[in-house]
Formats: structure tokens, sequence, C-alpha cells
């Protein structure tokens, strides 16, 4: 294993302290884990056991959903790109600056495409010099390393997929094909709004009984539109609530004569949710 150097400068980026404790001490731990191409499998507990062998300072195990959390933190900001090859999910660091030793790395790279910057293209066109040799191809996939964020977190994307009632395997479907594409649609453009298309997705989930195999989404057996149980609507009122409380965290303050939004559609989509809530607990109530 190479030795591993970090900057001094970790500690002013605005990335690495906007996350988690844990997140910051997993992204640290796992400078020490990557190759030379900053790439390593991300099973969670794979990286669990590779990272914190001794558990937390208690000697506790961590918790496989702690990791899982401090994982997609790192993604959200940038500082990770997470993805699925061969069905095995591994991980590349991003902004990686550290000396090559190895000429090819022991991971898959990451499906991604070239985010060439405007000013290279500009100097590149402008130069009366010839074009110098093409790279090879890992220190093309180096260089290349630009990866289109998606057009929403995981979290978010999780909880919309709650909110509209799709399956789990049509929703780690959908993530992970538009991750693989580098979340680009068929002309190459970047993605900009999810929902639309997952819904696309899940009438056409549903159409073909799960994936086309005749089966249900959720690999029951049981019906895609079968009338949802109170179990199914308690999930539901819980997405509705945690996004409910994540807008009025971020659009609303408490002052003395009362509530004060900053943002008017946030407020009116604030009170539709907990109208739906209310809506939902009463169908429960009807099925007691």
């Amino acid at each position: 294993m190479p030795q591993r150097f970090l900057k001094p400068g970790i500690r002013q980026s605005r990335r690495w302290n906007r996350v988690g404790w844990l997140a910051q001490s997993l992204y640290v731990r796992l400078v020490t884990l990557v190759d030379d191409f900053a790439r390593y499998e991300a099973d969670p507990e794979l990286l669990r056991s590779e990272l914190f062998p001794y558990g937390d300072p208690d000697g506790n195990p961590i918790q496989l959903t702690a990791i899982d959390s401090a994982c997609e933190q790192l993604a959200e900001k940038d500082m990770v790109h997470f993805y699925i090859h061969d069905g095995v999910k591994y991980c590349q660091l991003k902004r990686w600056t550290e000396r090559t030793r190895a000429e090819k790395s022991k991971y898959p790279a990451p499906l991604t495409t070239v985010a060439v910057k405007c000013q290279q293209t500009a100097a590149i066109a402008a130069s009366p010099s010839p074009s110098p040799s093409p790279p090879s191809t890992e220190k093309r996939e180096r260089e290349e390393n630009f990866h289109q964020c998606p057009p929403m977190t995981r979290t978010e994307f999780n909880t919309l997929c709650q909110l509209r009632a799709v399956p789990a395997d049509c929703a780690e479907w959908f993530w992970n094909t538009h991750d693989a594409v580098n979340w680009l649609d068929g002309q190459k453009r970047p993605i900009q709004k999810v929902e639309p298309l997952l819904m696309r997705t899940l009438a056409s989930w549903r159409a073909n009984g799960g994936a086309g195999n005749g089966k249900a989404p959720n690999g029951t057996g049981q019906s895609p539109n079968r009338p949802k149980t109170p179990m199914d609507l308690k999930t539901i009122i819980q997405a509705k609530e945690t996004l409910a409380g994540e807008i009025r965290k971020k659009h609303c303050s408490d002052v003395a004569m009362g509530d004060s939004w900053t943002n008017a559609e946030k407020k009116a989509e604030y009170f539709k949710l907990k109208r739906e809530v209310k809506e939902l607990n009463t169908q429960i109530s009807s099925m007691a």
C-alpha cells in the first residue's frame, strides 16, 4: 500500500467541513485505502471492516446505516463518486492529485463523459503548436474524471420515491441506470427534472409487470396496482412529514407575530403536504 499524505488545506476545505464527523473520518481513512487511481470497492460492510476495524471510540461496531449516511454526505458534497460495475459497488475520490505508480487500476473505471473546460478549449484552439499525442487510457481516465452531479441528492431521491410509491427495485434500477450514463439523456444533455422521467419509468415498469419478468417490482408476485395497506400509507406519511419539515426548516422562521416565510411557493407546498398527511391519516382510521 503506497504512503498517502494529507494536505494542510483540508482544514480549510468547505466541502470537508460541511459533512459530519463520521464522514470526515471516513474520507481521511479512505485516502489511505484507495489505489493509485483513487478507487476501491464501496460495499458498506467492507468499508466498515477496512476503515473502522475497532469500531467507534467506545469499541462498539459502527452501524452500516451510519456508513451509508456518511457515504451519501461525501457524494452530495462531490468529494467521492460511487458507481456500480457488474453488480459491484465502487468508489473513486474526486480531485485526486497523488502521484501514480501503477500503470493500471485494479478496479474498473466509472462510466463518465468528458467535461472539457471552456478555458482549455479556447487555449487549444488558439495555440499554433501541433496537438500533443493522445494520453494513455488510464491517464485519460484520471484527467476526464469529471462526473455530472445528479439533479438531486440520493436522500432527496429516496424521499421522492417514497412519496410516489415507487418500488425499491424500480427506484434502484432508475438511479443506477442514469448514474451509469452520467445523468445525461439520449441526446447527451444533462437531466434537469427527475420526477417526470421517474414517473414515466414507473408506468413502463408496471406495464411490464416489473422489469418485464411478469412479477411485481417488489418481487413478491403481488400485483403492482394492489391497494395500499396501512403500512404503505404510514410510509408515505413519514416521507411527506420529512419533506414538509425540511421545507419549513429552510424557508420559515418563527417570529413574535407568527411564522415568517421567505418563499410563497414553498409555503403553499408545505401546507399542501400537511393536508395530504391529514387525509392519509383519515384514510388509515377508516381502515381500522
